[in-house]
Formats: C-alpha cells, sequence, structure tokens
C-alpha cells in the first residue's frame, strides 16, 4: 500500500511540475484561455509529454 501512496505522490508532484514549468516558459499560449493539449504542439511538447507520463504514473492501479 505504501508504494502506490508513494507513486501517486510522484505522479501528482511531477505533474504539477510539468505544467508550471509550462506555464511558465514562453510557449506563446495562454493558460487561461488554452486547453494543456496544445503545449503538446509547441517546442516545449517534451514537457507536456512528462506531464502526462507523470499522470500516467499518479493513478491508481
Amino acid at each position: 500500500m505504501e508504494v502506490a501512496a508513494l507513486l501517486a505522490l510522484l505522479g501528482l508532484g511531477g505533474t504539477v511540475g510539468s505544467l508550471l514549468y509550462l506555464h511558465l516558459v514562453p510557449t506563446g499560449l495562454s493558460p487561461i484561455q488554452n486547453p494543456v493539449s496544445p503545449y503538446g504542439i509547441t517546442p516545449y511538447r517534451g514537457g507536456y509529454r512528462a506531464a502526462t507520463l507523470a499522470f500516467a504514473l499518479g493513478a491508481p492501479s
């Protein structure tokens, strides 16, 4: 049970960290007006991919 909780916490932290990064770098997108998915077609798509992978890691089994 502790391992699942740790993975969920790491996944949440990774998702939040990646999204914060994407909102702070000059992507040309507005975090208020644009959904998260357009970040996947910018040069910063690695940050978007990291957020999706971290979200998957934090998903309950």
